[in-house]
């Protein structure tokens, strides 16, 4: 079952299981899941001493329906790059050499060519 989400009878285990004592290796061996979800779980609900299954679980609940941004939402200027783009009827990076990409000179990452002190000449985006 590795990848789906925890139900409440795995999480009233975990509770069982730290009330006797017993390691997150056993409990996650006994519940056939990876240790280290057992370790997150407890982690993020409390820790050993304050588990509550019940909240872990309407918390766990909560956090899967709650509105995620979109990409554009999150980043408004690769947004307005990349409608500015469509409306031209051009492929959001075509023509490397005629256009500089605005989004690289504003970011951090040593992965961007502009970031890293090369000309915009050197980006090539596919």
């Amino acid at each position: 079952m590795p990848g789906a989400r925890l139900t409440m009878d795995e999480r009233e285990e975990i509770r069982a299981g730290i009330e006797r004592g017993e390691g997150f290796c056993l409990i996650a061996l006994r519940l056939r899941r990876p240790t280290s979800t057992i370790s997150r779980e407890v982690k993020h609900n409390g820790g050993r001493g304050f588990y509550c299954a019940s909240s872990a679980h309407r918390l766990a609940s909560e956090k899967s329906r709650r509105p995620r941004q979109t990409v554009f939402e999150a980043d408004p200027l690769l947004a307005a790059y990349v409608e500015e783009r469509l409306e031209a009827k051009l492929r959001p990076f075509s023509a490397p050499t005629s256009i500089t990409f605005p989004y690289a000179a504003a970011s951090n990452s040593s992965r961007c060519p502009a970031a890293s002190g090369l000309s915009p000449a050197a980006h090539h985006f596919p």
